[in-house]
């Protein structure tokens, strides 16, 4: 089984980039540390000026670097991440005309202790006497994947992972704004 980066593709000048404009009490790393939403709340709320930006891909890029994704991505990968992941719904509204449409955080809870840092190309820096790991070509422990089809790694939380069958499905669905990097695979 080939494993996959997700990563949002920034490659046309017309898609949007949404920003927060309410966070209603949520913490940005509350959906980017690979646990269960404790306290969501539905008014979460982007925004953005179709001046800017009018194309809503289904892959949303956005200033807190969550995965942000329309309801076709969601009913896409439902199935195959049942119990890897939350859809938590925020709001997303255009500024000039107000609308509305609802897309959902992606929170990613399955999380695995599967990099390979022998085999993965890695740095180790310091910031705020913090040892911070930043891995510029991953490697992942197929073993230690187990039957995971989207996922984040134990350790460096950040990145969303996701399997072969799961990238085949958003290319099925013709999801936007998504692009993917294949990752390193020790047996």
């Amino acid at each position: 089984m080939k494993y996959y980066k997700l990563m949002t593709d920034f490659s046309s000048n017309e898609d949007v980039v949404c920003t927060i404009a309410d966070l209603q009490g949520i913490q940005k790393f509350d959906v980017l540390k690979g646990k269960p939403a404790v306290h969501w709340n539905e008014n979460v709320t982007f925004e953005y000026n179709a001046a800017d930006g009018s194309v809503l891909t289904d892959y949303l890029a956005n200033d807190m670097g969550w995965f942000l994704v329309s309801e076709a991505f969601k009913t896409a990968i439902q199935q195959t991440a049942e119990g890897q992941v939350e859809f938590l719904p925020v709001k997303l509204v255009e500024t000039q005309t107000r609308q509305t449409v609802i897309y959902y955080v992606v929170n990613v809870t399955k999380v695995v202790d599967a990099l390979d840092l022998d085999h993965s190309d890695h740095t180790f820096f310091e910031a705020n006497n913090i040892r911070v790991l930043s891995v510029k070509k991953y490697t992942l422990l197929e073993g230690a994947i187990g039957d995971a089809n989207i996922f984040k790694l134990l350790g460096d939380e950040i990145p969303v992972f996701v399997s072969e069958s799961v990238r085949n499905r958003i290319e099925e669905s013709k999801l936007t704004g998504c692009k993917f990097l294949e990752v390193g695979i020790h047996r």
